[in-house]
């Protein structure tokens, strides 16, 4: 609208002008020339404004308010309002796409993100399958250990218990052996004893013998 009241105020300047007195010297009769008017001194006004005429914006305002009125300041009204509207849509689109570009950017950094947890996710998934396989690997390798040691442990035992048995075995033999050379010997001697007392009873009985005759 500043167009308006500049068109309005131009031809108010317009209408002021010619309203005016013609400049001076323009009939050559200096006689018939418009005396300046005698100046006022109004107290606390400058004497500048002292003869300032209000008449050129009174037709000013006038012709702004017959401007208002006529067809032309409609029309220069709706096309105003409609570039408004137009601008404002414009606006609305610029928005619009703002906001698509937007919601694409963070649907983007939504999927990226998802994306990445779901690597994220997969990757300690590897790495929990391989640390349990490998701490089952380890588990599977102290058994099988323990259990190793434990059969060394039982063959050690075993054979020390038959080393023992076999031991105790040997000295039984030996004592029985043993037993069995003192039980020989004890006969033995009992078989001396006998025969030496019975060629002791036989020497008796031919001494005797020989002492009868």
């Amino acid at each position: 609208m500043s167009f308006l009241f500049g068109n309005a105020f131009k031809g108010a300047q317009d209408g002021a002008s010619m309203g005016a007195p013609p400049p001076a010297g323009a009939d050559g009769d200096d006689s018939k020339k418009p005396q300046p008017p005698q100046k006022q001194e109004i107290p606390g006004v400058p004497g500048s404004f002292a003869n300032f005429d209000p008449s050129g914006l009174e037709r000013a305002a006038k012709a702004m308010k017959e401007l208002n009125q006529s067809k032309h300041a409609q029309h220069a009204l709706d096309l105003s309002k409609k570039q408004e509207d137009t601008r404002q849509m414009e606006y609305q689109a610029q928005i619009k796409e703002y906001e698509a570009h937007a919601e694409q950017l963070r649907l983007r950094r939504v999927g990226e993100e998802q994306e990445q947890h779901r690597k994220t996710l997969q990757a300690e998934s590897e790495e929990f399958k391989k640390r349990s396989q490998y701490e089952d690997q380890l588990a599977r390798r102290r058994y099988d250990d323990q259990l190793a040691q434990q059969n060394r442990a039982k063959a050690d035992q075993m054979k020390m218990q038959q080393q023992q048995q076999d031991e105790q075995l040997q000295k039984q033999r030996q004592l029985q052996a043993e037993k069995a050379r003192q039980e020989e010997e004890q006969l033995k001697k009992q078989e001396d004893s006998v025969k030496r007392q019975e060629a002791m009873r036989r020497a008796t009985i031919e001494h005797e013998a020989e002492l009868r005759h």
